[in-house]
């Protein structure tokens, strides 16, 4: 129709009559997909949430068959009984080297555990943190992705975890690892310095000893905020937390040691299975590699990514490559 005349008759009919059966199938199609995805938000996260649940009962209900339990059992019993953390024994005679106390706050609480409550304790113990660690792992997702999105990716993270999952100190790390991820990713949006990473990272050290962890995961992050332009102030206060994580973590009661034994502990990794590359056709794994690729298809979405986010995935990825141990960590 032209601007400004009365138009004719034939021209109203003409118009009237241009929507086409297409355009109309269009517009109803939009409120069949609107219900669609209004009745996946209702109810595929209530069924993400109880399938997660059911597994994590499954999961805490086996017996504690894990050898590393008894083992930290033994050495907590040590360190209850007199052993020296700055120096501590062997409690074989056949060991040519001491222990290295890398987890031994982990270690007493796990014996004192035993000791008052019996194995059945230290099993609804083992319960606890992998509860603990769900919703560190739902917490940290929800922040930036609705709960349809949210649940799920908790599930095929917990499930790369499965193969760390049991009652030893390393599952606190993976919730450690979730939380200092996010707290990066605050500091992404609002620019703030997150200064509680500072004692997160001191208690870490005295509970297990993947806490380097936390300063790879800061240098990386550092650079991410550099890279997306960030004003200054923020890039300097940034790397003033990871500086004070790593001065903090040479203050425990271990002292300034700490350092060289975690140095000690990566010299001895070809004796343990876990340290060995990851079998990348185990369960584990493959939880990971669907993990990271959907995580890279919603990057590539999204079109926009910012260094920030770029290099934490990258760095997840490099955990994971890493070793078997390390799988976890990776998707965490």
């Amino acid at each position: 129709m032209r601007h400004g005349g009365g138009g004719s008759p034939t021209s109203t009919r003409s118009t009237s009559s241009s929507t086409s059966p297409s355009s109309e199938s269009a517009t109803q199609g939009e409120p069949r997909r609107d219900r669609l995805l209004r009745l996946a938000r209702r109810f595929l996260p209530p069924l993400a949430l109880l399938t997660i649940l059911v597994s994590l009962v499954v999961n805490c209900a086996r017996p504690l068959t894990n050898t590393d339990t008894y083992f930290h059992l033994r050495f907590g019993e040590e360190f209850l009984n007199g052993w020296s953390l700055r120096h501590p024994g062997s409690v074989s005679t056949f060991a040519t080297r001491d222990w290295v106390p890398t987890q031994w706050l982990s270690e007493i609480v796990m014996t004192r555990t035993e000791q008052w409550f019996g194995l059945a304790g230290l099993a609804w113990f083992s319960g606890l943190l992998e509860i603990l660690l769900f919703l560190g792992v739902y917490a940290a997702v929800r922040g930036r992705a609705e709960p349809l999105v949210a649940l799920p990716l908790t599930g095929v993270a917990l499930y790369s975890m499965q193969s760390g999952l049991s009652m030893r100190p390393q599952v606190l790390s993976y919730l450690l690892v979730t939380v200092v991820v996010a707290a990066w990713l605050r500091t992404l949006d609002d620019g703030r310095a997150r200064w509680w990473l500072v004692p997160l990272v001191w208690l870490w050290a005295m509970v297990h000893g993947m806490w380097p962890v936390a300063l790879v995961i800061g240098a990386v992050a550092t650079l991410g905020l550099l890279l997306d332009g960030r004003p200054r102030a923020v890039v300097l206060r940034s790397a003033g937390v990871t500086v004070a994580c790593a001065v903090a973590a040479g203050l425990t009661p271990v002292g300034p040691s700490l350092y060289g034994a975690v140095l000690t502990v990566s010299s001895r990794a070809r004796y343990f299975a876990e340290w060995l590359p990851p079998t990348w056709t185990s369960w584990s794994s493959i939880g990971f590699i669907v993990l990271f690729v959907v995580t890279l298809a919603g990057l590539l979405l999204r079109g926009t990514n910012t260094w920030t986010e770029t290099l934490l995935v990258a760095l997840g990825g490099v955990f994971a490559a890493y070793a078997d141990r390390t799988v976890p960590v990776g998707a965490a």
